[in-house]
């Protein structure tokens, strides 16, 4: 796979931490080759406006965009959509691209993200991550129906009220006795708009056919609903750094967001750069 003579600096992730690391090199007079691979096939949106305004129905997906196309060709920064980066190959510095073959890259930005933590067995839940995720859920959703979120975190309560508002029964359910300092007020806050909040309550399995439509938890209670909300917590989506021995250093001074790596051709950037 070629993109003109000189290797190209290759951003692997289309959410708002590799937009900004693409755009922040060029306005720091960066003038190299630079390509934003996305597995998504649309143009980068902000997924933090996805369980609340945008699963409300308040705004429209043009609304969400980082940046529209025309941002991305003034500043020379091609864009590789729909298209999923599988390896990466360190040592002859390429990324495997599923359907697109190798990559050479001069320097590749890991901003990959988080994903959520799964392990729950059962029938998949409703996620609210990517933009056609938040479409299903709407179109499921219903005045009158029953929902139930399992996780209290950020995430868990944005789409509990957005799920509220959108006239549906809502109950959350999380496994902690108590949520983080500085999280608790959004509880009483999602109990005065009607939402049930269930503390202490570890969700083991779904149930249901194909979708999951119903919950155990390990004390043995079943709640029944028309559908099921994954919201728990998340981990760095580390895979392609994992997988190619690469472990994350600290901050790279004077570039912004960027962190180092233990591979000099290798930097990362937002949720994917959190280690311990």
């Amino acid at each position: 796979m070629s993109h003109g003579r000189a290797d190209p600096v290759v951003v692997v992730g289309g959410g708002a931490a590799g937009v900004e690391a693409a755009f922040a090199l060029r306005e720091r007079g960066h003038d190299e080759p630079l390509i934003l691979v996305s597995d998504e096939p649309e143009l980068p949106y902000r997924r933090g406006e996805l369980p609340g305004r945008y699963l409300r129905g308040e705004v429209g997906s043009d609304a969400i965009r980082l940046a529209p196309l025309e941002a991305y060709r003034r500043a020379g920064i091609d864009l590789l959509l729909g298209a999923r980066a599988t390896a990466l190959r360190p040592a002859a510095r390429r990324l495997a691209i599923r359907g697109h073959g190798h990559l050479r890259y001069r320097r590749a930005i890991i901003a990959t993200g988080s994903v959520l933590v799964d392990g729950i067995p059962g029938p998949p839940p409703f996620r609210v991550r990517t933009r056609p995720e938040a479409d299903e859920l709407r179109a499921a959703s219903r005045p009158g129906g029953r929902a139930i979120v399992v996780g209290a975190g950020p995430l868990g309560r944005d789409v509990a009220s957005s799920l509220r508002w959108l006239g549906m029964e809502v109950l959350v359910l999380d496994e902690r006795d108590t949520l983080p300092d500085g999280s608790d007020p959004g509880l009483p806050q999602l109990e005065r708009q009607g939402v049930v909040v269930r503390m202490r309550s570890q969700v083991v399995e779904f149930g249901g056919h194909e979708r999951a439509t119903a919950v155990r938890t390990a004390h043995g209670a079943r709640w029944q609903a028309e559908l099921v909300v994954a919201a728990t917590g998340t981990r760095p989506a580390d895979q392609l750094l994992v997988a190619a021995g690469i472990e994350v250093r600290g901050r790279l001074a004077g570039s912004g967001a960027l962190h180092r790596t233990s591979d000099p051709f290798v930097l990362v950037t937002g949720d994917v750069a959190r280690h311990e």
